[in-house]
């Protein structure tokens, strides 16, 4: 009989990070520290530590309330910036990281903060503020941090507005709204009218880039569907049409496929649909084997009780 090879994660190393929960973590550049933020006691909002034995690489003072996102530097001097409920987005250099400044310059909750893929920029975005934006940041000579634009959303200027998440892919900047509009700014001219994509019909939650994809973005809402695909394509941006839940073929992490109501997948971004049907194909060969398998297992069973029954009734 064929089987089908299943991979299964193992735990490599457990920590208990914070006394409560994480709310955001990402990982070094080098791949050898992590950083993580969220709920603690007194002032431990932030933990640097090694991935392999856990040990701290700095501290992190000067919140003074639950911080919400953090970022690391993805080239070298690293640094790392955090933001959170108390309206502050703070800057620390190392490793060993250390308290460097911090800026105010949002008028609420800071809800998410994410480099530029060169590092040279930062983007935070603004939840429960009035004005619903989100700040462009030059890193100057000096590792601090100053605000270079305010990036100002399409807006009815209600509650569904707040800006609950963003990231930086290539020349684009990407912002997403609580009602799951998705504002898409260009890098390169910050001053022109954003993209806007509105499809979700419940709370968005998260953003994220496809792995295999970089063009592609993923986004879960509250509605029951881990996400949109939108792909950019020749400089615009345009929206692949699938509705999907959770894959359990698929390896991809945060939001693999998009699986229409029959089960299969309807979008073929990244390639992604061949692959995911190849294995579907595989499993569902090796359900057929199997199913033949217990056929004949019941054909034999048969024949054995048919057999004593004769036996006992000649007896």
């Amino acid at each position: 009989m064929r089987g089908v090879s299943i991979l299964i994660p193992v735990l490599k190393k457990e920590f208990r990070v914070l006394s409560a929960r994480i709310h955001d973590l990402q990982w070094s550049p080098n791949g050898l520290r992590i950083i993580a933020c969220g709920e603690g006691k007194g002032r431990s909002f932030v933990r640097a530590f090694m991935w392999d034995f856990g040990t701290n690489v700095g501290e992190f003072d000067g919140h003074s309330r639950r911080v919400l996102s953090c970022a690391y530097k993805p080239t070298r001097p690293f640094r790392v910036v955090t933001c959170g409920e108390d309206f502050l987005v703070n800057f620390y250099e190392g490793p060993p990281f250390r308290f460097k400044l911090s800026h105010k310059d949002h008028s609420n909750f800071v809800n998410c903060v994410r480099y530029s893929p060169d590092g040279s920029k930062f983007i935070t975005v603004l939840t429960v503020s009035a004005d619903k934006s989100a700040k462009v940041w030059d890193i100057t000579e000096n590792n601090n941090g100053k605000v270079k634009k305010t990036l100002t959303c399409p807006s009815s200027g209600g509650i569904e507005d707040m800006l609950v998440g963003c990231l930086w892919l290539n020349d684009y900047l990407v912002t997403i709204s609580l009602s799951g509009t998705m504002s898409i700014f260009l890098a390169s001219d910050l001053d022109k009218a954003p993209t806007t994509f509105s499809r979700h019909m419940k709370n968005v939650s998260s953003l994220t880039i496809l792995r295999s994809n970089p063009h592609v973005l993923l986004s879960s809402s509250y509605d029951g569907l881990i996400g949109r695909v939108v792909e950019l394509k020749a400089r615009q941006w345009s929206e692949v049409h699938c509705s999907f839940r959770y894959c359990s073929l698929c390896d991809l992490g945060l939001a693999g496929v998009e699986f229409g109501g029959n089960g299969g997948c309807s979008s073929g971004a990244g390639g992604l649909t061949e692959r995911h049907t190849a294995e579907r194909t595989e499993v569902e060969n090796a359900k057929a084997i199997f199913t033949n398998d217990q056929e004949a297992l019941k054909k034999k069973e048969a024949d054995f009780k048919g057999k004593l029954s004769k036996l006992r009734k000649e007896k």
